[in-house]
């Protein structure tokens, strides 16, 4: 990972660190041709019918406010540009001057160098091509502004630094409901630069009042959510696989996590993080909780996804720059290795999300083509598109064909699949259920039009029984 130049980082190794960043900036640029994707066009008929927030369990402003305004007008390229731009001015200005904050001047080669590694990670790909979770990318970039106000603070004092780090976890706040382990960011901070334990509590507490005047208009508004818990060792899992599934330059399959390698590889990972916090000294201890911190609301329950770990990427890769000041020869070489991988795996995942929208969008031209004004069944049509989520094949963004339907003006009755079932098309856990030749006679009874997704036409047909 990132390795700062000025401390004796060979050029081919921070040449090679470049090109993966720019090669994961461009790989998210090719996306801004797509249209709306999956859950985006829920959030969007939420929004025709007059709804806010858009997703009843979140609050999120300005992402619904780009959202209605890119909808209104200038299309989804809008929002993944937004995104983009705040991940850039997050990875490339924030994170190396909350770098000097933490660590002292000398620290801002390893925050440079951190800002380009956080661009490579293929992890953090998807919330900038999938509209509905540029809240994200704001987020990260407002909770480094956080940081950065709190730690200037911390070093200077004045009242204007402190309103300036409210301000921040207010913003923060209002972008999305991660925000609420702000408080938690700004008593690592505080530990991380020198103060005691309870002067960091001190700093804390008017970050607490204001999570606990968002959790009162949550509750105002009826948007509350409650995590889905697991059982103890589904948590303990979540944990120890995080900086894996963080750091890792190419995809991580299922069946590899499960295994006892995929242990192993966790253990290694996580044995990498906490050697980088010894070396590294006190900021890096508070660096290596704030890996875990911006992720608390989910390792309790399902664990770690792209868009989640897109949070903890800055300080994932702040303390390992921060913990190797020299680039030995076989460390250099094998962030050469990593970076190379994580640039294929980058256009690898762009590719497959080009694909899968492209999929989506033919589906939604051909079934509305079909449409003679009765309520349609779509038999086959993948219900769910291929996203990085905890894994790489575990299906997780959904295919939002009624709402997408609707906007054509087609009503969608039901969906089905016909046995046997492609689960490298559909997902590995397809939430169609399984049709049957009563199925269909029963539907067109009632006067509904069958229709079903052939993909190697990429046409819509009339399907005999099955």
């Amino acid at each position: 990972m990132p390795l700062p130049r000025a401390a004796g980082l060979s050029r081919l190794a921070l040449a090679a660190l470049v090109l993966a960043a720019a090669a994961r900036v461009a790989a998210a640029a090719s996306t801004w041709g797509l249209d709306w994707l999956s859950d985006d066009w829920v959030l969007l008929a939420a929004g025709q019918a007059g709804a806010w927030p858009l997703e009843p369990a979140h609050v999120s402003v300005p992402r619904d406010l780009l959202l209605l305004l890119a909808d209104a007008g200038p299309g989804p390229w809008l929002v993944r540009a937004v995104a983009l731009l705040a991940h850039l001015a997050a990875a490339l200005w924030l994170l190396p001057r909350v770098a000097v904050g933490l660590a002292g001047p000398e620290a801002a080669g390893p925050g440079r160098a951190a800002g380009l590694g956080v661009l490579a990670l293929p992890a953090t790909l998807d919330p900038l091509v999938w509209p509905c979770t540029a809240g994200y990318a704001l987020l990260e970039a407002s909770l480094l502004a956080l940081a950065l106000a709190h730690l200037a603070w911390v070093a200077r004092g004045g009242g204007r630094l402190r309103a300036a780090s409210l301000a921040a976890t207010t913003a923060a706040l209002l972008t999305w409901d991660f925000a609420a382990t702000a408080p938690a960011l700004v008593a690592a901070l505080s530990w991380g630069r020198g103060r005691a334990p309870g002067e960091a509590a001190r700093d804390a507490a008017p970050h607490v009042a204001l999570v606990a005047a968002w959790a009162l208009l949550k509750l105002a508004l009826g948007s509350t959510e409650v995590p889905d818990l697991r059982d103890p060792a589904r948590v303990a899992g979540n944990v120890a696989f995080t900086p894996l599934l963080l750091l890792a330059p190419w995809p991580l399959e299922r069946g590899l996590l499960l295994s006892a390698a995929g242990g192993a590889l966790a253990l290694v990972a996580l044995g990498a993080a906490a050697l980088a916090a010894r070396r590294a000294g006190r900021p890096g201890a508070a660096l290596l909780a704030l890996v875990w911190l911006p992720l608390t609301p989910v390792l309790a329950g399902p664990g770690p996804e792209s868009r989640y770990l897109l949070l903890s990427a800055p300080w994932a890769a702040l303390l390992l720059a921060l913990a190797w000041p020299r680039a030995r020869a076989a460390l250099a070489l094998a962030l050469v290795a990593w970076a190379a991988a994580a640039g294929v795996t980058s256009w690898r995942a762009a590719l497959r999300w080009r694909e899968g929208a492209a999929e989506a969008r033919a589906v939604v031209d051909a079934v509305a083509a079909a449409a003679d004004g009765r309520p349609v069944v779509v038999l086959d049509a993948p219900d769910r598109l291929p996203g990085w989520g905890p894994t790489w094949k575990v299906p997780v963004w959904r295919f939002g064909l009624a709402e997408a339907l609707a906007r054509r003006g087609v009503v969608l009755a039901a969906r089905a699949h016909r046995p046997p079932l492609d689960p490298e098309r559909h997902g590995l856990r397809p939430s169609t259920p399984p049709c049957a030749e009563h199925d269909v006679q029963a539907w067109r009874a009632r006067g509904w039009r069958v229709l079903a997704w052939d993909p190697a036409r990429r046409a819509v047909v009339e399907p005999s029984p099955p």
